[in-house]
């Protein structure tokens, strides 16, 4: 894995604390296993046996067929309502990808707090007919964000809100079909807007996307920092890790 970073200065505390993390797991087979399956087990339809075996035993299925064989299964058309028992199982399993993405976190810099799974919750984000649907999101502890289900041709847009005008933003980055290893990590009271972004050619009826927000204990305790005023270092933006 590896992570790259907004800040908000270049004094040492904002280096240390900033207040948006990108998370690629690419390289780490087994979370990229899991938020695959995960998200394609979002729009399918579980039979009795299945449902009672649970979302591992599924995944472990899943992954025994070939592309192919998996895009023959039959789908759940039922793609407007987000709260569903097998869904909620589905939203559950992300505290695996969750607690693997904060054990890395922990070992690149302080200030990330402590992910004690189960710990989550969902929102959905809805289309309209335009382009300029958004919606404001801020949290009481720090948090992670990923998207648990993603409609064709949609794309999510963050942008962080800088002033109290909430007119003033900072670009963060895009979730869509293409960028499906990523996870943000946001801090504690960071403000952040939502943009959701599609195509003439897509379903308005159905749900845009799923979030899946994994919520952190937040250490309210801050390290002491000496001379911080006196910091100026200018880190390169991206840090990286081995898992």
């Amino acid at each position: 894995m590896y992570t790259s970073r907004v800040l908000e200065g270049s004094n040492l505390s904002a280096i240390l604390y900033p207040p948006f993390r990108k998370v690629n797991f690419a390289s780490a087979p087994a979370v990229v296993l899991v938020s695959s399956q995960l998200r394609e087990l979002w729009t399918a339809v579980p039979d009795e046996d299945t449902f009672c075996a649970g979302v591992g035993a599924a995944i472990k299925a899943r992954h025994e067929l070939t592309e192919n064989q998996r895009k023959a299964l039959p789908k759940n058309p039922n793609f407007h309502e987000f709260d569903t028992p097998w869904r909620r199982s589905l939203y559950y399993t992300w505290n695996h990808v969750f607690f693997d993405v904060a054990r890395f976190l922990v070992e690149v810099g302080p200030g990330i707090g402590d992910f004690v799974p189960p710990s989550h919750e969902v929102f959905p984000l809805h289309l309209s007919d335009t382009n300029d649907t958004a919606i404001m999101k801020a949290w009481d502890t720090n948090v992670f964000l990923i998207f648990a289900h993603l409609q064709n041709n949609v794309a999510i847009r963050a942008a962080i809100v800088e002033d109290t005008s909430d007119k003033s933003e900072k670009p963060l980055g895009v979730f869509d079909k293409l960028n499906n290893s990523e996870i943000w990590f946001i801090k504690k009271g960071v403000k952040v807007k939502l943009y959701v972004e599609h195509d003439n050619e897509t379903d308005t009826q159905s749900l845009a996307a799923v979030m899946v927000v994994g919520i952190i204990s937040t250490d309210e305790q801050q390290y002491v920092l000496e001379d911080e005023s006196e910091a100026d270092v200018q880190p390169d933006s991206e840090v990286r890790g081995t898992e």
